[in-house]
């Protein structure tokens, strides 16, 4: 079975699609800023967004994924400034395809 990967997938959005998608007992990855217990408690595969050093990385540990629902993003966050939003929300949301 082909798995989804979803982004921000400790977030708000992105953690109630993994609930939606355990129940459907479809296998998901989940990219996430930081490894979470709530995830684990699902017995979701993680991938933290630092261990994304090269797009050929990525491509592999995705090959297997159907389609990727991309949630993750900074908003609100005063103390960043905007070429580390750039980073966060437009590098690697690129390294992702």
């Amino acid at each position: 079975m082909k798995k989804i990967c979803i982004t921000g997938a400790s977030g708000f959005i992105g953690g109630s699609l993994c609930k939606f998608f355990v129940n459907l007992k479809i296998p998901i990855i989940a990219l996430v800023r930081n490894r979470n217990s709530f995830l684990n408690f699902l017995r979701i595969e993680q991938m933290q967004f630092d261990e994304l050093n090269s797009k050929s990385n990525l491509k592999n540990y995705l090959r297997d994924c159907h389609c990727i629902v991309h949630c993750a993003g900074r908003a609100y966050d005063k103390k960043l400034r905007s070429d580390e939003y750039n980073l966060e929300n437009v590098e690697l949301t690129k390294k992702i395809r």
